[in-house]
């Protein structure tokens, strides 16, 4: 009997290890970008506030960025099949901390409408991205994730540090040849340039996660984690089902991290311009 339950309680903890594995492997690294994003986006928004004022940061700006933030909840709401009974793209009373809303219901029995909480809640760190990513594709003509169509992802090992590693350069790389294929001195005296920078800054400093947004992912992550544990506990004395499809699936997401990044450095870039205009504004 009790070596049963050691057998037992061993097999749950290789279960266990596995799931947060695979899950590490399929999420984790939107998970950290998304983290990144959204205390980025805080702090260029906080530094824009100090510049030009909350009232004419979000007249400016604030309208463009919310509605993308508010769409990337409402799209994963039709893709998951909750019921939207209300929304709000933009709020500007400056009373309020609230700029804006979407509310939704869903079906507690529906396993797939419960998961789909984690993909609305950070909908907006989705949709962002991507709305850059088009915004350069469609006005400059410039496809950022191009140089990292040319790496052979299937020669990198996602489940070992030394192919992490090698990911996260083939990643940068990527990144700064997107860069440079933007920020170019034909680009710079293309009126469509300043437009994109406009709707980057925008889109971008709205890239953020409030804790009702953290609350709704975390509680679909709950159920996505549980979910896989609950597979594996059933499939694993079988066979690894899972860890395979999710390498794959994550060697297809490894262009999109090219995306998250770029709109990161591009954060970066305007808090470090906002960054110097205080320093000169509060030095005069």
């Amino acid at each position: 009997m009790g070596q049963a339950l050691l057998s037992f309680f061993g097999y749950l903890v290789q279960v266990a290890g596995i799931t947060l594995l695979q899950i590490f492997i399929l999420l984790g690294p939107i998970l950290l970008l998304a983290l990144v994003m959204s205390l980025l986006a805080d702090f260029v928004e906080l530094l824009a506030f100090q510049v030009i004022g909350r009232i004419w940061f979000l007249v400016l700006f604030g309208w463009l960025g919310t509605t993308i933030h508010e769409l990337g909840h409402i799209v994963f709401c039709f893709l998951f099949g909750h019921r939207i009974i209300e929304v709000n793209f933009f709020n500007l009373d400056l009373r309020s901390n609230l700029r804006g809303h979407v509310i939704h219901s869903y079906n507690l029995d529906s396993l797939s409408q419960r998961i789909g909480n984690f993909f609305i809640g950070i909908g907006p760190i989705i949709l962002g991205p991507l709305t850059i990513f088009l915004t350069a594709r469609f006005l400059l003509g410039v496809n950022m994730i191009a140089p990292f169509d040319e790496i052979a992802l299937e020669n990198i090992s996602f489940d070992s540090f030394g192919g992490i590693v090698n990911l996260v350069m083939s990643l940068l790389q990527a990144t700064l040849a997107g860069l440079i294929g933007i920020f170019n001195g034909q680009n710079l005296l293309d009126w469509r340039f300043y437009v994109f920078l406009y709707i980057t800054f925008a889109v971008g400093s709205a890239v953020t996660l409030s804790p009702p947004d953290i609350e709704g992912a975390f509680s679909g992550f709950s159920v996505l984690t549980i979910t896989v544990f609950l597979f594996n506990f059933f499939t694993f004395w079988l066979d690894d089902f899972a860890t395979g499809p999710f390498l794959l699936l994550s060697r297809y997401l490894a262009s999109f991290y090219v995306i998250m990044i770029f709109a990161i450095l591009l954060n970066l870039a305007a808090a470090g311009i906002l960054f110097l205009l205080l320093v000169f504004r509060q030095g005069r």
